[in-house]
Parts: structure tokens; sequence; C-alpha cells
């Protein structure tokens, strides 16, 4: 790990052909040398406050103990160090010397990459500077009338933490919708709410600001080249995965959980698909698309979308009837399991009540005979009487009876739920088409 540790990455624009350039600048530390000097101290019988307050007094250390926003853990709570002198005292001040060392290192790290941030700030051409500040940031970057891009940021909020990379382009959103075919697992919702997703590091500022390289240097080329890749290109990247889709049953995808991003050397993977489990992939991949409609229909005064809605709604009115047609074939299924699992649930209490009986008995013979070996006593046991090893083993075969019928159930009822699900979504997209327009659709 080096990015706002030991080198800060920057987007700096090129004055004379307008370009952008990703690049990587050094963090110099002005007090490696005064550390030098104090360090030893951390390994002397100077402890606790007096320790503490010696860095704190130090000539030239004592300016790390100024307030600065700098996040320890990224996508984690609670790992500020925006704290001065005054929160932190009480804490560290008690620490064992080696903890304390640690932290003033990191605070060293902290004061190090703040000092260089703000003297990069002062170059005009430098468009963004990788941080590490706790919370919300949303620094816009306008590069012409028709392009602008933001890096927006929430560090060191857990599962609430996130890192995107977000360009408009004439007001409009680049919209990464081929993420919704790429991905096995992804949020629909989330994807209109970024052009790309990072994970959440410090490493992840190369690849943030690649993709906004990559998509300026491209439209500054030609706007129209821009337009095809990341506009036009994304909605038909996305329409040619539920053809696909919709048609096969192997398909190559990011596998990984789409919140926990590996970042761009992940691989593709191939998975197939066969019964419920492809129609719940079909259907949701199917009429998952429809969310992405309205923000498409936002580029048609920018973008000639050229019939990518129409090829949306078409895949779901194919999927529509094959899905009314399914849903009531697994209900006739899910009303014959619920018969056998409670068939088999009353199996199972009769034969739990036979072995009961035998377990109350050995708890009862046990007390006569509480000296007696163990061995000796389930032989005694067994003998006296003959049908308990029967009625245990009756007794766990009706559980596990019972269990694979209560699983087979809830499984149906599972698929039946999600394929409701998508077909209520295509139900009501068309519906209220059908309200705005007045034409009944399919």
């Amino acid at each position: 790990m080096s990015i706002n540790t030991t080198r800060i990455c920057l987007l700096r624009e090129n004055t004379l052909n307008g370009n952008l350039a990703v690049q990587f600048v050094p963090i110099p530390n002005p007090l490696e040398q005064a550390w030098k000097e104090f360090e030893p101290l951390f390994k002397s019988a100077i402890k606790g406050p007096e320790l503490f307050k010696k860095i704190a007094e130090h000539q030239e250390l004592k300016v790390i103990f100024n307030n600065v926003n700098y996040c320890r853990y990224m996508n984690a709570p609670e790992g500020n160090l925006h704290y001065g002198l005054d929160g932190i005292k009480t804490y560290y001040e008690h620490q064992p010397n080696s903890v304390l060392e640690s932290y003033t290192k990191e605070r060293i790290t902290a004061y190090c990459l703040s000092l260089k941030q703000n003297e990069l700030k002062q170059d005009p051409a430098i468009l963004a500077i990788s941080h590490r500040r706790m919370g919300w940031e949303y620094p816009v970057h306008k590069l012409n009338d028709n392009f602008t891009v933001f890096f927006k940021t929430n560090f060191g909020y857990g599962n609430s933490s996130y890192f995107y990379t977000i360009i408009q382009y004439k007001g409009v959103l680049v919209v990464p919708y081929s993420d919704w075919v790429k991905y096995r697992f992804v949020n629909k919702y989330e994807i209109i709410r970024y052009s790309a997703h990072h994970f959440v590091s410090n490493e992840s500022w190369e690849w943030a600001m690649e993709y906004a390289k990559d998509a300026w240097n491209l439209a500054n080329l030609s706007e129209s080249a821009f337009v095809n890749r990341y506009l036009l290109g994304q909605c038909e990247e996305m329409v040619s995965g539920l053809a696909s889709i919709l048609s096969g049953n192997k398909f190559k995808v990011f596998t990984k959980s789409w919140g926990i991003l590996a970042g761009p050397s992940q691989v593709k993977e191939e998975i197939q698909l066969l019964g419920h489990s492809l129609m719940i992939y079909r259907a949701e991949k199917i009429s998952g698309a429809l969310t992405f409609i309205e923000s498409i229909n936002a580029l048609s005064g920018t973008v000639a979308i050229g019939g990518i809605i129409e090829k949306i709604e078409s895949f779901n009115l194919r999927m529509r009837p094959i899905l009314e047609a399914e849903i009531p074939k697994i209900e006739e299924n899910i009303s014959r399991e619920t018969a056998a699992m409670k068939s088999r649930k009353q199996e199972y209490d009769i034969a739990s009540e036979e072995k009961n009986t035998y377990v109350v008995r050995y708890r009862e013979l046990r007390e006569e005979f509480p000296d007696e070996g163990l061995a000796d006593f389930d032989q005694r046991f067994d003998q006296a009487y003959p049908g308990y090893m029967n009625a245990m083993k009756k007794c766990d075969d009706a559980y596990k009876q019972y269990c694979d019928a209560s699983d087979k159930l809830s499984e149906s009822e599972r698929v039946v739920g999600e394929l409701k699900k998508s077909l209520n979504d295509i139900r009501v997209y068309f519906d209220r088409k059908a309200e705005i327009t007045g034409d009944l659709v399919g």
C-alpha cells in the first residue's frame, strides 16, 4: 500500500492539448530526522504521560497533533485521526509505548500527506488529488460546458462507505448499464448512482483516475466517439447481454459480489444455470432492466438511442407469458409439498413421542444404578428394552425426511416469490405505460 502513504495520485491537465494524465508524486517527510532522533525513547524507561508529553512539546513533532481529517481504515467505522491533542491525550498517554509509537508514526504520515496535498492544491493544472478524508466528499471538476467529473467518496463509515467516479455529459449521468449483465449479483438501484464503482481502498484512486482520464481524453478527441462508447455503447452492451440471457444458459460473468469488487483485475467466470435457477436469473435480469428505462430516456436529448427501450420492452413481453405459465405450476407443487411436509411432520411427532418414552425410562433407570459404568448400563438397557435402538433410528429417519420435505417446500416458495416479483415488475411497468399512452401493450 503506497497511495496516500508514500505517494499521492493526481489527475493533471496538459495545458497544451487539454488531455488528462494520471501521475504520482512522492510525499516528503520533513519530520524524518526529528523522528529518527526521538524514536529510541519508545524503547527507553520513559512511559505513559511523560513520553506523551515529550512528543506534544517537541519543537518539531508537536505539529502532528494539529487537527487533520485522515481516515485510518477506509471502509471501517471509527477510524479517523481528526482529533487534536486534547481529544487523544487521555487515551494514548496511558497506552503501552509500542501502541503510542505506532500511533505517532500514523500521525506523522497524516501530517505529511496533508502538507503535500495543500501544496498541490495551489497548482491550477491539477484537477484532482487523492485523499483519505473521512466522511462525505463530492468535489466537482468541470472540464468544459459539456463534461463534468466527480470523485464521490464516503470513507470510514463501515458498510455505508463508498467510492464512486461520476461523469456527467451535457447534464446527463454516464451510467454503466452493462454492469447489470456483467455481474451476476448487483444492485440495480446502485448502478444508476455512478459511472464507475470502486473498492473502498487507497489503491483504488489509480483506477478511479484512470477511468476519468480515459473518458475525458476520448471526449476531448472526439465527442461522438465518447458518446458511442460511454453512453450508447453501454446501452447496447446491456441489450446484447439481455438477449444472451434470454436465449442461453451459459454466461461469462463476474461472480464475486458487486459490493466487494476486486478492481480491474477481476476475471469473469463461466456459469451454467438450469431449471428454476435459470428462470429466476432470466426473470431478474430481464425485468430489472426496466428500472433503467427512465435514465435511458434522459439520453434521448443527447444521443440517438436507436430502439434500445423498445428492445428491453420486447424482452419483457417475451418473458411475461413464460412466467405466467410457470408460476401456477410451481404453486400446484407447493400445495402437494405442503401436504407432504405436514405428513412427514406427523410421522416425526409420533416417532419422537415413542423415542421420548424410552428416554424418560433411560433416565429413571440410570437413577437406580448411578454407580454402574456407562457401557455396562447401556448394555443392560438395550437388553431390557430391545426396541430402544430401533425407536431412536426411526425418529432420526423421520426427522430427516421432515427436514427434507420442509426444505423442498421452502425452496419452492422462494422460487415462486422471486418469479412473482419479476412478473409484478413487468406488469406494473406496462400498466403504467398504458395509463400514460392509452395503448394496451402486449
